[in-house]
């Protein structure tokens, strides 16, 4: 070796080993992944983990700051879950073994076992998120299989300092009123029986004389007081639901209640030398869960439903003056009466919960599977002290990923509750509500990875992942994200969950709408009429039985919908839709609408096929606020029930020459009339019935005739259009990147985690 040589390499060498090395260590960190988070190791080896990602976006209403030892519900039915002895990962039969921790890894997090199912996987259970964030997604950790654990939650520790009563009121087979918080303030129960609740067991109320009362240690001008409630029968005399801090048993003055009076609307009473009760909210309608706080923060009371505030009042600081005072679930108080209704989830806090921290607990109880991604297993497969390779998802196969057209680049899943399916068989060919505002779903243009601004490349498939579904888009808007997409589900399973594709991210493809389609043949119209700015009349089924207005003045306006536009109705200007004739069909038929009343006070038809009294088809309201339709000679009524401001699912359906049955937010409602019509070879109208006209809103029309909707089609209808977000979980992004030799998907192979050294 020359000199010359020995110096090139004795300058050189050196350098040319550090970029090399830097090469290999950043290749080889690039294909392993990142560097996972720690594993939990301290009582002895927990075999598997599972990450749970927080949406951000489902975190207060507006806050930069983080909620601050938030106690989020984490709720799952995993078969993972399982105890071992029935098939699953958990090691201890009572659940002992699981535990949570934040992203570290290894910080244990606090959190209390409300109910867990070794048998099932069902697991409920409360876990104090330290700072849950409102602009970046907050992960966790769930562990389990620790043959050797002892029990892992603490309960106490869920629940700050502001907390002097939690009652979870569980498990739906013995009723406990036990509290959670470190207070052991527990209640005592008299005549309440246990029932289904929102999150898991729930207290039931007869109305009578039940009640549950539990001690109380909070008098003061600051204090929050929550609970979810379900009426069984609307009240005729104001009744309480919550009662914090009443004087003696509860049957004396008050310092604080949430009330629902005799119209159905929920208030906050509070008492601060004279008593101050907050504006009225919307009525409430039976059979439905809400969520009600009340809120007081020394100078002014505020009442929350579902997470919105709906009314507020001055109120100075709260009486202090009683003695042996307690809260109360359930009974009366001075002025009130018991009240017939299932309650769940009862909170006292001698603090003033902000709106963000109220918005955030109703999107977290409400609907667990869309707050939060729940992740795929991890394995520990060495001691902690050893190197270890964690799998993810080592025994799984993907489904297929649908190539015709070229490659779609990203895909989502979504998982339908069969719970929210009300069957215990299946439905075929349903046309289900696919509604979300996903920052994913923005045109490439604005942002996001949808490849065409109109939303063509969008597309869904069956399970498998290539079997191709039939959608109609009734909104995309591309700056977004906010989709809303009729999906026909062929097989819609009330037994177990029904898993579906979205994918989406093609630039070459053409529209892969196919809306005719999404409607089976026994749908006669189906009217969206969206878009909320411009009336649209036209008819989303095969048959192309487009509507159109009463012409100038008398065409309806548009308006904001239940699922997204609507038709405003003005009967002074004797606004109407029709529709073609033969657009009804005949035997037996079905309307569906959903409708919002701003006014009760007339005698309007929302739908009508008239041929003459003794053959035709109506949906009316009349002033007595009662819904009556059928044929006009002997016509199905319901009670009075409606009420202003709020939004109704209203079916009607009839079997020729047999039974008329109305149906209101997916219930039966009133009474059954026969129905003795032959055809309807007529024009139709929305909106008119000869020289009657509407005078509220209407959306989402649909017409069928051959068929009357089965009770189990129409209240799973309700159960999707009223609350998409909680009738299916939507998965996390999933990506495809590579394509073969003729531009079709092949499957990506993706590492995740790596060796770890511990």
């Amino acid at each position: 070796m020359n000199t010359r040589t020995k110096k090139f390499l004795g300058i050189y060498l050196p350098i040319i080993l550090i970029v090399v090395t830097i090469f290999v260590t950043s290749f080889f960190f690039q294909k392993v992944g990142k560097v996972e988070a720690g594993w939990y190791s301290t009582g002895g080896t927990w075999t598997y983990r599972k990450q749970i990602t927080v949406d951000h976006s489902k975190v207060g209403i507006g806050t930069t700051t983080p909620l601050a030892n938030f106690p989020m519900l984490f709720s799952v039915t995993d078969t993972d879950l399982k105890f071992t002895g029935s098939g699953g990962k958990v090691a201890s039969s009572t659940g002992l073994d699981i535990l949570f921790t934040s992203s570290d890894g290894t910080t244990k997090l606090d959190y209390e076992m409300e109910s867990y199912s070794s048998t099932t996987g069902q697991i409920i259970a409360w876990v104090e998120i330290p700072a849950l964030s409102p602009s970046a997604d907050t992960i966790i950790y769930v562990y389990f299989g620790n043959a050797s654990a002892s029990d892992q939650s603490n309960m106490t520790g869920v629940w700050d300092s502001n907390y002097k009563g939690v009652y979870h009121l569980p498990n739906g087979t013995t009723l406990s009123a036990t509290d959670s918080t470190s207070n052991v303030n527990n209640g005592t129960i008299s005549g309440a029986t246990t029932g289904t609740g929102k999150m898991d067991g729930g207290a039931s109320f007869d109305g009578v004389n039940d009640y549950i009362l539990g001690a109380n240690t909070v008098n003061t001008g600051v204090s929050t007081v929550s609970a979810w409630m379900k009426m069984n029968v609307a009240p005729t005399f104001a009744s309480a639901i919550v009662a914090g801090f009443a004087q003696g048993d509860g049957s004396g003055t008050t310092d604080k209640d949430i009330i629902i009076n005799s119209a159905s609307q929920a208030r906050f009473y509070v008492y601060d030398g004279a008593g101050r009760e907050t504006g009225a909210t919307s009525a409430m309608s039976t059979g439905v869960w809400y969520y009600l706080v009340g809120t007081q923060d020394g100078t002014t009371a505020y009442i929350y439903r579902n997470g919105a505030q709906e009314g507020s009042i001055a109120a100075g600081s709260s009486y202090t003056g009683y003695s042996g005072a307690n809260n109360l679930i359930g009974g009366h108080t001075s002025g009130y009466t018991y009240l017939n209704a299932y309650i769940d989830e009862v909170r006292f806090s001698s603090v003033a919960r902000t709106a963000d921290w109220i918005a955030t607990e109703y999107n977290n109880q409400s609907s667990p599977s869309t707050f939060y991604a729940y992740g795929a297993t991890g394995i520990a497969s060495r001691p902690a002290t050893t190197a270890s390779v964690a799998t993810i998802n080592q025994t799984s196969t993907a489904p297929g990923w649908y190539s015709t057209g070229g490659p779609w680049t990203y895909r989502k899943k979504i998982t339908i509750d069969h719970a929210r399916v009300s069957t215990t068989t299946s439905l075929t060919d349903f046309p289900m509500l696919f509604s979300v505002t996903d920052a994913d779903m923005k045109y490439t243009g604005s942002g996001g990875k949808i490849a065409s601004s109109t939303g063509g490349d969008i597309l869904f498939t069956s399970s498998d992942g290539t079997t191709k579904l039939a959608h109609e888009v009734e909104k995309y808007t591309s700056t977004t994200g906010e989709t809303v997409i009729w999906v026909k589900i062929p097989t819609l399973s009330g037994v177990t969950d029904t898993v579906i594709y979205m994918y989406f991210g093609n630039s070459g493809a053409t529209n892969q709408q196919d809306p005719t389609n999404v409607w089976d043949t026994n749908y006669k119209g189906v009217y969206h009429l969206k878009d909320g700015t411009t009336l649209n009349y036209n008819d989303s089924t095969s048959n192309a039985k487009n509507g159109s207005g009463g012409g100038g003045s008398a065409n309806p306006t548009a308006a904001t919908g239940k699922v997204d536009g609507a038709a405003t109705f003005n009967n002074a200007s004797y606004q109407y839709i029709s529709l073609p004739s033969s657009t009804f069909g005949s035997g037996s038929v079905t309307v569906e609408l959903w409708s919002k009343f701003t006014t009760l006070t007339g005698y309007w038809p929302m739908f009508s096929a008239y041929t003459s009294d003794s053959d035709s088809m109506e949906v009316f309201i009349d002033n007595t606020t009662r819904l009556f339709g059928g044929n006009y000679n002997n016509r199905a009524l319901t009670g009075g029930t409606l009420v202003t401001g709020q939004w109704y699912h209203i079916v009607l359906t009839a079997v020729s020459g047999g039974v008329t049955q109305f149906y209101i937010d997916g219930e039966p409602s009133g009474t059954t009339g026969t129905t003795n019509f032959s055809t309807y070879t007529v024009a139709s109208n929305i909106g008119r019935r000869g020289s009657y006209y509407y005078n509220n809103i209407i959306d989402e029309v649909r017409l069928s005739s051959g068929i009357a909707r089965s009770p189990y089609w129409i209240r799973t209808t309700y159960n999707n259009q009223s609350s998409p977000n909680t009738f299916y979980a939507y998965g996390a992004l999933e990506s495809q990147s590579r394509v073969n030799s003729s531009g079709s998907a092949t499957p990506t192979v993706k590492t995740r985690g790596g060796v770890k050294f511990r």
